[in-house]
């Protein structure tokens, strides 16, 4: 191949690099001026998740357009959203609802994966949702459980201190694998995503046992051990008080 650093075209192709090396604006999400919140509602079995969305475009104007109830379900153990995909002033996103008490005997563990759909258009968004699918999941829960749950780009890392593995899910593919048992049957007390997508999974006990593995962006093992280790992220603090503390 012939070398493009020659001084004859060297003039001819600065613009062409200038242009491909002049990074572009990034242009903001349309919904980059609103919000949405949610509220658990039930002080008792079932509980649904009410969800509203409001905020303003940027001419000032605005208001709620987007709401919802997530549900029934026996216990709301964790809730989750994926990064939305935009095309145009249409935002499609997944949220992810974790039931930790669900079946007759309230001990079953079962996420709900809902697609949400916004379109952001003046004067009048618009937001529909849809149940795509329902994972019963090999954990234990009960009403008292405590759930963990974190997210990847491909997978989502499901537990709770009942049971002694978490479990992966492969997203979109809705493929489930358990994880590497250790030595020892340890809770769950914690899992966490950092901002580069490895995902932290601790395990703890009262009798001071504890282990954790480590998950790589595309959900292979990359270490693991004794030890509460954990990790953190730049949004969301991690609360100790979940997690077992050593001497």
């Amino acid at each position: 191949m012939k070398s493009i650093h020659r001084a004859s075209r060297s003039a001819a192709l600065l613009p062409w690099l200038l242009a491909v090396s002049t990074p572009a604006l990034c242009a903001e999400p349309p919904d980059a001026g609103f919000l949405t919140t949610y509220v658990v509602r039930g002080t008792s079995s079932p509980e649904y998740i009410d969800w509203s969305t409001c905020g303003n475009f940027p001419d000032g104007s605005g208001g709620c357009y987007g709401y919802g109830s997530y549900g029934p379900v026996g216990a709301v153990g964790a809730l989750l959203e994926d990064a939305p995909t935009i095309v145009g002033k249409v935002l499609t996103r997944r949220v992810y609802v974790l039931d930790t008490a669900s079946g007759a005997t309230a001990h079953g563990v079962t996420l709900y994966v809902y697609k949400r759909v916004d379109t952001v258009v003046e004067p009048f968004p618009s937001s529909t949702y849809t149940l795509v699918k329902t994972l019963k999941l090999p954990l234990t829960g009960g009403t008292g459980a405590r759930a963990a749950m974190a997210a990847s780009a491909g997978f989502l890392y499901v537990g709770t201190n009942l049971s002694p593995q978490a479990v992966q899910i492969k997203k979109y593919k809705w493929i489930m694998t358990l994880e590497d048992p250790s030595s020892d049957p340890i809770p769950v007390t914690a899992i966490v995503a950092n901002s580069y997508g490895y995902v932290t999974i601790t395990h703890g006990s009262s009798s001071g046992d504890a282990g954790f593995n480590v998950y790589r962006p595309d959900g292979v093992h990359s270490a693991g051990g004794g030890g509460g280790s954990f990790t953190v992220d730049t949004r969301n603090a991690v609360v100790p008080a979940n997690l077992p503390l050593f001497p």
